[in-house]
């Protein structure tokens, strides 16, 4: 749960009044997305490119996303309407000078995390057990690898959820299993890289099985995967780095955010070692600005 900040009494009492996640994110969604329709309109006087998302959450996310990251740098949008592209141009400083990346949002719906996962966008009146949603993941960042190749800066996928137990589903252990699923046979031990199968290795993010057998990185135009629990009063962040991206991407960019990475590349160890960068897997907090917690 999110920490809360002296205006979130509205939000406590709605909690206390059981209020579902649902109508508590559409009562704050207003005022992020007015905020970035306005920046569309200023952008690109006189077209209402709001409409050219696919739904209200999918705009609602991309809205969400561009407060999050105004607050540590300058952004601005980089997709064109006609040819496309990534969202938005990320700007931040770092200790020996500015850098830039390429941030690309996309949304995975309530209704599909739901029907992947088996939990219900609602309260849970018993104890229930679910699965993550490292395939729609990994499905969705095969459909951008595409839009976010060929571009001069670091490209960054943002993907999230407005969904109850997003932070369930697609948080630390969804991280972890995006890179390597521990595989133990019956005897305790792990086995090699090699006894891994196409069907082991169809929901890791960054790599495939290769013509020879082995493994080899893939979608190499996206630096990073960034997990997005959207919650009730801020986003929650989880993030993956790519082990050989064609842009490497400075996780020191998004302060504070958990990176998961493997610990070498190529591997050394059989299976390859993971590591998490930047303290503990704790997700980093995106608190809505003041005038959305109200």
């Amino acid at each position: 749960m999110c920490k809360r900040d002296a205006g979130d009494e509205e939000i406590a009492e709605l909690e206390k009044a059981n209020v579902p996640l649902r109508v508590i994110i559409e009562e704050l969604a207003e005022p992020f997305a007015e905020h970035f329709k306005k920046f569309l309109s200023q952008k690109y006087p006189g077209r209402d490119l709001s409409k050219t998302y696919a739904s209200e959450d999918d705009f609602n996310f991309a809205a969400a996303m561009f407060r999050a990251m105004q607050a540590e740098h300058d952004v601005d949008l980089y997709e064109d309407p006609v040819t496309g592209g990534p969202d938005f141009l990320c700007k931040g400083p770092l200790p020996f000078g500015e850098s830039q990346f390429l941030l690309e949002a996309t949304h995975l719906s309530r209704e599909s995390v739901s029907k992947n996962s088996g939990l219900p966008d609602g309260p849970l009146d018993k104890v229930q057990f679910y699965k993550l949603v490292t395939t729609q993941i990994r499905t969705k960042a095969t459909t951008k690898a595409g839009q976010l190749a060929k571009h001069p800066f670091p490209s960054v996928l943002a993907i999230g959820s407005f969904h109850e137990y997003a932070e369930d589903v697609m948080g630390v252990d969804c991280a972890e299993n995006l890179l390597i699923t521990p595989k133990i046979t019956i005897d305790g031990s792990q086995p090699l890289l090699e006894s891994y199968t196409k069907e082991d290795l169809e929901d890791k993010v960054f790599f495939c099985k290769s013509a020879s057998g082995g493994i080899e990185a893939c979608r190499r135009s996206i630096s990073a995967v960034i997990l997005v629990a959207c919650r009730r009063n801020c986003c929650r962040v989880v993030g993956v780095l790519h082990p050989d991206p064609a842009k490497p991407f400075d996780y020191n960019l998004l302060p504070n955010v958990p990176f998961v990475r493997f610990k070498h590349w190529p591997p050394r160890e059989d299976p390859p070692a993971v590591e998490w960068v930047v303290g503990n897997p704790d997700p980093k907090e995106y608190p809505y600005p003041p005038e959305i917690t109200r």
